[in-house]
């Protein structure tokens, strides 16, 4: 597999929207917290970090 940036910022979008949507389970899980703007920002970031890193690592595997 080799490194495309058009890849590269599909993972980051994709990873973004995930932990954006997943984010919203918190108040699922736990009723007592409040859902913040914070919950939902930070959902978003560790989303697209995971999945960058997570492509990356792949590219790097298969080298």
């Amino acid at each position: 597999m080799d490194f495309s940036l058009k890849t590269f910022m599909h993972a980051g979008i994709g990873g973004s929207g995930l932990g954006f949507g997943s984010s919203g389970f918190v108040p699922l899980l736990f009723p007592s917290m409040p859902f913040t703007d914070f919950m939902m920002y930070f959902g978003a970031i560790a989303g697209a970090v995971v999945f960058i890193l997570l492509y990356l690592y792949f590219v790097w595997q298969d080298r």
